[in-house]
């Protein structure tokens, strides 16, 4: 019975854990690179930069793109992410912590909501 318990439990937190928070390389398709953390969890999860612009991977074009949101989704913008531009124009900051932090718990609700029912 306590082997059953620390399975699902370990299972558990291997499916509902933040993301590791740390600094790492990524790399675009073009070979540039930049610096950027991972941050969110299984709910919600995006890229962001020293500067604090979010970023997501466009798997169309390889490339890691400034974010935005857009029916209810955080989605790669297609404009593609250069760590030389300290702002874009408008793309980048159109998606606020504010924002982010409402779909945040848009989508936790609505997961909670659905294993109620």
């Amino acid at each position: 019975m306590k082997t059953l318990l620390l399975s699902i439990l370990l299972f558990t937190l291997a499916f509902s854990a933040p993301a590791l928070q740390r600094e790492r390389t990524y790399i675009q398709e073009d070979g540039e690179t930049f610096f950027a953390t991972l941050k969110g969890d299984e709910h919600l999860h995006w890229i962001e930069d020293e500067h604090e612009n979010i970023i997501k991977y466009n798997a169309q074009t390889q490339n890691y793109d400034y974010a935005e949101i857009s029916k209810n989704e955080l989605k790669a913008s297609g404009e593609r992410y250069s760590h030389h531009k300290k702002q874009l124009r408008g793309v980048a900051k159109s998606v606020s912590k504010d924002a982010l932090l409402k779909l945040w718990e848009e989508k936790r609700l609505k997961k909670y909501q659905r294993k109620k029912h």
